[in-house]
């Protein structure tokens, strides 16, 4: 996506997927359109305005000739968001995943929609995408989902260490599992 320096570094880039591309109506007929649909992912210190502008320019730049037009629209569906690392509830969850896995679980990012975006962005409340697969090529997001239920019972051991951490801080911020609890 350019030259851009990105504010985010443990976020993924912006990027743009094509996930499907129709065109045609019978295999030996020259087809009269063409509808590429996709993603496009940005950063949270950028507005879909913006992006709808940047989208805009790239297509306008793009030479048309022999009749041919280019027609675009791009469908909000989800703010991008960052939280905070050292955020309590992200703070449980690293203490509940050692606690129950006995490792470190590092910080990164995640690039799905889900209503996690509309709690942080438009709620305001501190939240974090995380389940028992965390990769989505495998698992979830996908024609058939399945997760394994080992990976599903660790899960829910972490999550309910995370909550029990997360509510045992007391008003002076000390988590359970490390501290008075």
């Amino acid at each position: 996506m350019g030259e851009r320096t990105s504010r985010f570094p443990s976020l993924r880039s912006e990027s743009v997927f094509i996930g499907q591309i129709h065109y045609g109506d019978f295999f030996n007929r020259v087809p009269n359109q063409c509808r590429l649909q996709g993603t496009r992912r940005w950063q949270p210190d950028r507005t879909f305005e913006e992006i709808q502008d940047e989208w805009r320019g790239w297509l306008d730049a793009i030479p048309c000739r022999h009749g041919v037009s280019i027609e675009h629209a791009l469908t909000f569906i989800g703010h991008a968001y960052a939280i905070d690392e050292h955020e309590p509830i992200v703070q449980s969850l690293q203490r509940g995943h050692k606690a129950i896995m006995g490792t470190t679980l590092g910080v990164g990012s995640w690039s799905s929609v889900s209503d996690v975006q509309r709690l942080v962005v438009e709620g305001g409340v501190p939240t974090i995408p995380w389940g028992a697969e965390c990769d989505p090529m495998h698992g979830g997001h996908a024609d058939e989902e399945c997760v394994d239920l080992e990976n599903l019972r660790k899960a829910c051991r972490i999550v309910l260490a995370a909550a029990c951490d997360y509510l045992a801080q007391n008003e002076e911020g000390m988590p359970g599992l490390h501290g008075k609890g």
